[in-house]
């Protein structure tokens, strides 16, 4: 009798002990999604309200405000600017491509041709997307430093009072030995962030 009280007691022992050390299963831990970063609006970073006014005529369909210590020159096929203490650097400005260019093409044909540097930046200006894309061409003897701007379905008014869609392209060049970088590009995003369509 005592001998089946201990093989029941030691068989109760073992099933409590079986029954509280059984492996609790955690739920599985529900993947965090990191939300994709929003693309922020383009605006100035820095006071333009003493900024000059692109001189407005008929080849130009958009104008923006440009640093008073920047100088503004008629070219062929647009505008190009230079800060006074830098003639290495030109930001050229130019009427909007309307033969079906789309941001995608122009920066496929690019990357063809050059190396690109760092990673392409986006951002939004009224609704607008906006791709720059700096590049540096090795076949120059000095390198040379071409930041992009591709502004996506761009609308504006001809001479004609016709209604065009676009793709706006601004550029930059800087010459340099030394460096590998744009050192305008933040005056640059500056001077686009102040762009007005003229209808």
């Amino acid at each position: 009798m005592i001998a089946v009280l201990a093989v029941g007691l030691l068989l109760g022992i073992g099933f409590w002990y079986v029954i509280t050390q059984r492996d609790v299963v955690s739920p599985e831990p529900t993947p965090t999604v990191t939300p994709t970063p929003e693309i922020q609006e383009l605006t100035s970073t820095v006071d333009t309200s003493d900024w000059i006014v692109a001189g407005i005529d008929n080849s130009r369909v958009f104008t923006y405000k440009y640093p008073p210590t920047w100088i503004e020159t008629r070219s062929e096929t647009g505008y190009k600017y230079q800060p006074e203490t830098d003639d290495k650097y030109t930001f050229y400005t130019s009427t909007p491509l309307v033969d079906g260019s789309t941001i995608e093409n122009n920066i496929k044909r690019i990357s063809n041709t050059t190396e690109v540097i760092g990673n392409t930046s986006q951002y939004k200006l009224e609704g607008k997307n906006i791709i720059v894309l700096t590049t540096k061409n090795q076949n120059e003897p000095v390198t040379k430093i071409i930041t992009y701007v591709f502004i996506d379905d761009f609308t504006y008014i001809d001479a004609l009072r016709e209604k065009k869609l676009g793709v706006a392209v601004f550029s930059s060049t800087y010459y340099s030995e030394v460096n590998e970088y744009d050192p305008y590009l933040s005056e640059i995003l500056n001077i686009i962030s102040t762009l007005t369509v003229i209808n």
